[in-house]
């Protein structure tokens, strides 16, 4: 009888890298998949992509990631001090545009206080903050020489997550409505999700934990999604 070919460490070794690479082309890939869908289709399958993430980078996190997170007060402080930052340009342009004289809020608008809370503390932090902190943040984050490459290489990835999400959210404003516009709007999207996941990645490297990146981007999403729906209802 043959004997089994042994897996020696260089194959060890050239299979780790083409599964890493595979995941950092295949990660970014399924949301703008899950966004054309929705697009498309109208139907929404977010909860099944976060519970696949949250379930394969679980399985591997066990056996190959320290989980890295220590309380601090310092690093909480970085955390709410950086989200509350990073949605203020977003927070100011929605109290005073000043590029369209009335902004049309969307469905979120339309929530209720119920439809609120659920987007707050279920929405925005279990299936927007936490997952893509801990696919972008801790399984897709290694350190580089130098810093700015290390902020440059996760923001990058963290932004070709959000390509066609950030296009079929532009389409559905009135910036839709004009090819320039609608042109300037997804590359300015596109500018802000970049220099979001900047500031992310800058929140995991001075704290060392995607906890307080999470923190982070909640905070900062939670503040604009509370901006426009008090804008929305002190306007009608």
């Amino acid at each position: 009888m043959m004997a089994a070919p042994r897996i020696t460490s260089s194959n060890r070794w050239h299979l780790t890298r083409i599964v890493w690479a595979a995941e950092l082309c295949l990660i970014p890939l399924s949301n703008n998949v899950a966004s054309l869908i929705l697009w498309q289709t109208g139907l929404a399958l977010y909860p099944l992509l976060a519970a696949l993430l949250y379930t394969y980078i679980g399985m591997r996190h066990l056996r190959m990631l320290p989980f890295g997170f220590v309380w601090s007060r310092r690093s909480v402080v970085i955390g709410i001090v950086a989200g509350l930052l990073l949605a203020a340009p977003a927070a100011i342009f929605l109290i005073h545009p000043i590029v369209v004289g009335n902004i049309s809020y969307g469905p979120i608008a339309d929530l209720s206080i119920n439809g609120l809370m659920y987007r707050l503390l279920v929405d925005l932090p279990v299936l927007t903050a936490i997952v893509e902190e801990l696919a972008f943040r801790h399984w897709l984050y290694f350190e580089t020489k130098s810093l700015t490459r290390t902020l440059l290489i996760n923001a990058s990835l963290f932004t070709a997550w959000h390509g066609v999400a950030a296009f079929t959210s532009i389409s559905l404003t009135e910036f839709g409505r004009n090819p320039g516009l609608m042109a300037l709007s997804y590359v300015g999207s596109l500018g802000a999700v970049f220099v979001g996941g900047v500031v992310f990645a800058l929140v995991r490297h001075l704290t060392g934990s995607f906890v307080y990146s999470a923190l982070t981007h909640w905070l900062s999403d939670a503040a604009i999604v509370m901006v426009i729906w008090s804008m929305a209802h002190i306007a009608h």
